[in-house]
């Protein structure tokens, strides 16, 4: 994904306007790295998920199990 500065468009006019938003100190942050951690945290995020509808569904059939134990 392209950055201003990679298209040549964060000349003065944009950092003036970057700094009066109080975004400038966001030029100097490691793009990639913050897309690779965004990446790992939603994998965590997915694998908790993930985690979670098996413990559900575990305890669904444990309950529909005895359900059926009292029924019969």
């Amino acid at each position: 994904m392209p950055t201003l500065k990679d298209i040549g468009l964060f000349g003065p006019k944009v950092r003036q306007a970057f700094t009066e938003m109080g975004v400038i100190g966001f030029e100097s942050v490691d793009l990639d790295g913050v897309m690779a951690e965004d990446e790992r945290t939603a994998e965590e995020i997915d694998a908790a998920r993930r985690a979670a509808a098996a413990r559900l569904a575990a305890r669904q059939a444990d309950v529909a199990a005895t359900i059926a134990t009292g029924a019969s």
